[in-house]
């Protein structure tokens, strides 16, 4: 496979930043925190971002298999390891911003 690293990167960083604003609406809104089966905590904030990230990274790479923490495991291919929301609306518990 041939994958242009500039092109990526940039790919990436668009799916970062769509992400971004996913989670800055739960953010300044707040959302509830959920425990998922393997008692991880979710929010509706960190699916939202997750599926932006794989609709940004679908569209530029449609042969590529993506696999999320969220939405477990999509396409076939090569694969592209969705870890954006990592840093997600969990983490940060979604509320609203305070002053430091």
């Amino acid at each position: 496979m041939n994958l242009d690293l500039d092109q990526a990167l940039a790919v990436a960083r668009n799916a970062a930043l769509a992400a971004g604003e996913v989670i800055d609406h739960y953010y300044a809104r707040g959302v509830a925190v959920r425990i998922k089966a393997d008692a991880t905590p979710v929010t509706q904030a960190d699916e939202d971002s997750e599926k932006v990230i794989r609709e940004v990274l679908s569209a530029a790479y449609p042969d590529h298999a993506i696999y999320g923490e969220e939405g477990g495991h999509s396409g076939s291919g090569w694969s592209i390891r969705s870890t954006a929301p990592r840093v997600s609306c969990a983490a940060i518990r979604c509320s609203p911003r305070r002053s430091p």
